[in-house]
């Protein structure tokens, strides 16, 4: 008896810390050539990673199930998440609950004609010189010559998951008819 209930509060200590220490969600991606690799630590990164990229790839067999058109379908989920309520909320709340910290950014980038090159470069610039430099290390040189897009991005991305399960709740709350009735098709 006592073992058993040693082991049921073994795990809800064990689930009470994942849901609240944050989850980093480590990431290095290239583009030539072409490698993403992301790996999940739990427990405010301290937790042995959990490879989520590198598996081999298997392409699904085609269903022959005929679907509607997306658009259809895309209109549809749109009317119906225009009517629920704290749809601002939800996204607001969604975007607090991750945070991007140790952002190494470099590349080249390049359109093949000069003026594209510089507009496109102009329009980087905030985002490379802007605020925030202390979180970040982005370096983004251009090229006026040739047409190129190469980069290379690591960082980690800390994930809050009890900010995410609490505006899910109340999300879901707030719209607990709306998200459980079957509106017309």
């Amino acid at each position: 008896m006592a073992t058993a209930l040693g082991i049921l509060l073994t795990l809800l200590v064990a689930v009470v810390l994942l849901a609240l220490l944050p989850w980093h969600l480590r990431f290095r991606a290239r583009t030539a050539p072409a490698e993403v690799r992301v790996d999940l630590r739990l427990l405010a990164g301290h937790a042995p990673a959990i490879p989520l990229t590198g598996g081999k790839r298997r392409d699904k067999p085609a269903r022959d199930r005929k679907k509607r058109p997306a658009t259809h379908r895309a209109s549809r989920h749109l009317r119906r998440l225009q009517q629920m309520q704290g749809v601002g909320a939800l996204v607001a709340g969604l975007l607090s609950a991750f945070r991007l910290r140790d952002l190494e950014l470099d590349g080249r980038i390049g359109t093949g004609d000069p003026a594209d090159t510089g507009t496109l470069w102009g329009c980087l610039t905030p985002l490379i010189y802007g605020p925030g430099q202390a979180v970040r290390r982005i370096e983004i040189v251009p090229d006026f010559a040739h047409r190129v897009f190469e980069f290379s991005a690591a960082g980690t991305l800390a994930i809050r998951p009890d900010r995410v399960l609490g505006t899910g709740l109340r999300f879901a709350w707030v719209n607990r008819g709306m998200l459980f009735s079957r509106g017309p098709a």
